[in-house]
């Protein structure tokens, strides 16, 4: 689930980069955008990977939280 949300998170982070790096390259030059995209693209899996593992736990704890639902037993009259 972790790799689900990670992935999610990874994919829209880069969207963002690539598009606000060729902002860069427009307003300043293409070093500045290439420079800026290196350091972002590290930035983005980095922090996709800690929100991935944060909205995870924070996940499970609820579903722990939860009352646990017994499920019937089968009934057999073969011992």
């Amino acid at each position: 689930m972790v790799l689900v949300v990670f992935a999610v998170l990874a994919v829209i982070g880069q969207v963002l980069n690539v598009l606000l790096c060729l902002a860069l390259d427009q307003i300043f030059s293409p070093i500045a955008g290439g420079t800026a995209f290196v350091f972002l693209y590290l930035l983005v899996f980095g922090a996709a990977w800690l929100l991935a593992v944060r909205i995870v736990e924070r996940r499970e704890g609820k579903m722990a939280e939860r009352p646990q639902v017994r499920q019937p037993q089968l009934q057999t009259s073969a011992r």
